[in-house]
């Protein structure tokens, strides 16, 4: 099978898609993340909810579907927060 045409030009690090086989937590404080209205001004699916992050307070788009999942993962101990807010968290 050869390499798709869809990604021609694209750096070989992106040409190929990594499966999650597992669904194992990372150690810390989970945080999700909700992409910023500003970057995205039109919810790309119908489970996405406009919302305001609760850091900064800016609009973004809380994800339902995907907020259900790692809910379950983390037992619903995980904060949402948009992109910006939950990239600082991450280094600080």
């Amino acid at each position: 099978m050869g390499p798709s045409k869809k990604f021609k030009g694209f750096p070989s690090q992106f040409k190929t898609a990594k499966t999650i086989t597992s669904a194992t937590p990372a150690p810390g404080f989970p945080i999700g993340m909700m992409a910023l209205r500003s970057n995205i001004p039109k919810p790309m699916n119908e489970d996405w909810q406009l919302t305001t992050c609760p850091e900064c307070g800016r609009e973004c788009w809380y994800q339902t579907d995907n907020a259900k999942v790692l809910k379950s993962l983390y037992g619903g101990d995980i904060q949402f927060l948009c992109t910006e807010c939950a990239l600082k968290a991450q280094k600080g």
